[in-house]
Order: C-alpha cells, then structure tokens, then sequence
C-alpha cells in the first residue's frame, strides 16, 4: 500500500496541524485532488468526529479518517497518508488520542474498502512497522519501509 500511496502522489508530510480539524482537512487533499472525493469531505469527518468523539484515533499516535458508508462525498475508493512531525490532540490532556500517522479513507467499493482496512490494521498491529512510520518523514522512507517489510502492493496481492 506504501508504494502504491507513493506513486499515486497521495502522501503528505507537515511539521503541524493548529488543529485535528485543520488536520482532518490536509489529510483529505490528496483524495480531493485525485478526484475520489469532493471538497466538502473533509466537513463531513470532522461531522463524525463531533458527533462520535475521536473514534477515528485507534491507538496512540495513529488516526484513520474515514466516513460512514454511503458517503454521498465519496466518488470513489482511495487512501492517502499524511505524517506530522508535531502531534495533533482529539482530546486535549489525553495523549492516548494524539495522532502524528493519519491514513485517510473514502470508499464507495466496499471490497476494496475492506482489503485497504485490513491492511492498515496488519500496520498498527506490526509494532516494528509502525514505529518505522511514525518516524518516516519523506516519500523515500516510505518506500524503505515497503521493501523493509516486504508488503504487497495491491497488485502483487491479487497476482
């Protein structure tokens, strides 16, 4: 998936966010920008974070932004990843739900939705993996740890 993230131009590397809204919304350009999803996406996550509090922090130090299914936002199915060098707190005084790692997602295929789920759970589950992502601070690190670890593009995955 890194590789993949790489060469699809959909990764993002920042110093800081003033706000996990305004990381939210710097999470979602690359989908924007390669069309799979429309400006106002961003709004509609950070809709969800309010009304369902910081579900989207799954462990420490790593966010996956995504919306509900059936998003009418969503024009198709994509991830992008986003690191910043400064944590961005969902809940201020609780490091537990401080993020730096954020892979932000939009579906409208939910087969292809599961299988980049379950590989970004196969991420946070890999502690060696993970600590190496929230430590990447270029492209080229990403892709250091895709041959790293030996993961699979999508492509090598259905070969």
């Amino acid at each position: 998936m890194l590789k993949k993230l790489v060469e699809q131009n959909r990764c993002i590397f920042i110093e800081r966010a003033d706000n996990w809204q305004e990381a939210i919304r710097i999470s979602c350009r690359p989908l924007v920008e390669s069309g799979i999803v429309d400006e106002a996406y961003a709004d509609e996550l950070i809709e969800n974070v309010d009304k369902h509090g910081p579900y989207i922090v799954l462990v420490p130090g790593f966010a996956m932004p995504h919306s509900m299914e059936g998003s009418s936002r969503a024009r198709g199915t994509g991830v992008s990843f986003m690191k910043v060098k400064e944590p961005v707190s969902f809940d201020p005084g609780n490091p537990e739900k401080d993020a730096v790692v954020f892979f932000t997602l939009a579906a409208t295929d939910s087969a292809e939705h599961l299988k980049n789920m379950q590989c970004l759970f196969t991420v946070i589950s890999n502690e060696e993996l993970f600590a190496d992502l929230m430590n990447a601070s270029s492209t080229d690190d990403l892709l250091h740890i895709h041959d790293k670890y030996a993961l699979q593009t999508d492509q090598e995955a259905n070969d």
